[in-house]
């Protein structure tokens, strides 16, 4: 029984998950960038400093 195929999938599907999470960390600072008018029409969380956070 060959490793191999298992450990290319191992890598693949790590790089995978890692350029899905830089792509949302982009997306994220591209939001975050915009002017604060523009981030509470599109409902970005950050961009509503009046909610309080309930306990």
């Amino acid at each position: 029984m060959h490793r191999s195929p298992l450990i290319f999938a191992l890598v693949e599907d790590t790089l995978s998950r890692w350029r899905a999470y830089r792509q949302n960390m982009k997306a994220r600072r591209i939001i975050s960038d915009l002017p604060p008018q523009l981030r509470k029409d599109i409902g970005w969380p950050d961009a509503l400093p009046d909610r309080t956070r309930r306990n």
